[in-house]
């Protein structure tokens, strides 16, 4: 039981920033908005674009290879410039511009195009989220332990 000396002061309580909520919302409505498309994506390359399982497997591992490497980038870009901001908006603005395209799209091309057109992973790994990041990441590590 907490004595009247003990207890915290109800001003003094941590409060995360608006921006840490705003990036969490961000974040949170990106990641369920991917969740939702992955599964789905597939069906709709073979069921209704009629391409073939080689060519889902060389769309997703295109996609793969891509945000890996922009991964790499931006950590690399991130440790440098020691500027986060740019990274997160960029991600996260191109992830919501081209996702819709999907819906829309006539062609497994075009598919490819959008799929492959999403860096949010590129800006996840210059906040040091979830993510694996490479460099950046091991960074944030050591730089914790000094």
């Amino acid at each position: 039981m907490k004595t009247p000396e003990s207890a915290e002061p109800e001003g003094n309580r941590w409060r995360p920033a608006r921006n840490v909520w705003a990036l969490s919302a961000v974040s949170f409505l990106t990641d369920a908005s991917s969740e939702i498309i992955a599964p789905l994506l597939p069906l709709f390359l073979t069921g209704t674009l009629g391409a073939s399982v080689r060519t889902v497997g060389v769309i997703e591992g295109g996609a793969e290879a891509i945000a890996s490497l922009l991964k790499l980038a931006s950590g690399w870009w991130s440790d440098r410039s020691r500027r986060r901001k740019p990274l997160i908006v960029l991600g996260y603005s191109l992830a919501s511009l081209v996702r819709p395209l999907v819906a829309v799209a006539q062609s497994t091309s075009q598919v490819m195009l959008s799929r492959e057109g999403r860096p949010r992973r590129a800006a996840r790994c210059a906040t040091g989220g979830v993510h694996p990041c490479g460099l950046s990441r091991a960074r944030v590590r050591l730089s914790s332990r000094r």
